[in-house]
Protein backbone atom coordinates (compact mmCIF):
# COMPACT_ATOMS: atom_id res chain seq x y z
CA UNK A 1 0.00 0.00 0.00
CA UNK A 2 1.33 3.43 -0.94
CA UNK A 3 1.38 6.04 1.78
CA UNK A 4 -0.45 9.26 0.94
CA UNK A 5 1.52 12.45 1.54
CA UNK A 6 -0.60 15.46 2.47
CA UNK A 7 1.17 18.47 0.94
CA UNK A 8 -1.47 20.90 2.13
CA UNK A 9 -1.40 19.66 5.72
CA UNK A 10 2.38 20.00 5.80
CA UNK A 11 2.22 23.48 4.23
CA UNK A 12 -0.37 24.57 6.80
CA UNK A 13 1.80 23.20 9.60
CA UNK A 14 4.77 25.20 8.28
CA UNK A 15 2.57 28.26 8.02
CA UNK A 16 1.50 27.92 11.65
CA UNK A 17 5.11 27.47 12.78
CA UNK A 18 6.16 30.57 10.84
CA UNK A 19 3.31 32.55 12.40
CA UNK A 20 4.46 31.51 15.89
CA UNK A 21 7.98 32.71 15.01
CA UNK A 22 6.60 36.11 13.96
CA UNK A 23 6.91 35.49 10.22
CA UNK A 24 3.28 36.32 9.51
CA UNK A 25 3.96 37.58 5.98
CA UNK A 26 5.39 34.22 4.88
CA UNK A 27 2.71 32.31 6.79
CA UNK A 28 0.00 34.24 4.96
CA UNK A 29 1.63 33.75 1.56
CA UNK A 30 1.62 29.97 2.08
CA UNK A 31 -2.09 29.93 2.97
CA UNK A 32 -2.90 32.33 0.12
CA UNK A 33 -1.30 29.95 -2.40
CA UNK A 34 -3.39 27.05 -1.10
CA UNK A 35 -6.63 29.03 -1.15
CA UNK A 36 -6.06 30.81 -4.48
CA UNK A 37 -5.03 27.83 -6.59
CA UNK A 38 -7.48 26.30 -9.03
CA UNK A 39 -5.67 23.00 -9.56
CA UNK A 40 -3.35 20.90 -7.46
CA UNK A 41 -0.50 21.58 -9.88
CA UNK A 42 -1.04 25.32 -9.61
CA UNK A 43 -1.15 25.11 -5.81
CA UNK A 44 2.00 22.98 -5.60
CA UNK A 45 3.90 25.26 -7.98
CA UNK A 46 2.82 28.28 -5.93
CA UNK A 47 3.80 26.63 -2.66
CA UNK A 48 7.18 25.65 -4.05
CA UNK A 49 7.83 29.22 -5.18
CA UNK A 50 6.86 30.74 -1.81
CA UNK A 51 8.91 28.21 0.14
CA UNK A 52 11.97 28.70 -2.06
CA UNK A 53 11.71 32.48 -1.82
CA UNK A 54 11.37 32.32 1.95
CA UNK A 55 14.35 29.97 2.22
CA UNK A 56 16.47 32.54 0.35
CA UNK A 57 15.93 35.00 3.21
CA UNK A 58 17.10 35.02 6.80
CA UNK A 59 13.42 35.00 7.84
CA UNK A 60 13.15 31.25 7.41
CA UNK A 61 16.48 30.10 8.86
CA UNK A 62 14.59 28.67 11.82
CA UNK A 63 15.97 25.17 12.46
CA UNK A 64 13.16 22.63 12.28
CA UNK A 65 10.95 24.95 10.23
CA UNK A 66 13.69 25.29 7.62
CA UNK A 67 14.12 21.50 7.56
CA UNK A 68 10.36 21.03 7.10
CA UNK A 69 10.33 23.57 4.29
CA UNK A 70 13.22 21.88 2.49
CA UNK A 71 11.45 18.53 2.86
CA UNK A 72 8.21 19.88 1.43
CA UNK A 73 10.02 21.50 -1.52
CA UNK A 74 11.68 18.14 -2.22
CA UNK A 75 8.33 16.30 -2.08
CA UNK A 76 6.74 18.89 -4.36
CA UNK A 77 9.62 18.60 -6.83
CA UNK A 78 9.06 14.85 -6.96
CA UNK A 79 5.32 15.23 -7.47
CA UNK A 80 5.71 17.74 -10.30
CA UNK A 81 8.14 15.61 -12.34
Amino acid sequence: MTEHYDYYKEAKSISEALKIEGQKKWAKLIIDKIEAGSTSTEILMGLRWVLQECLKTRDCKLGNIEISMLGLVSKIDGALK
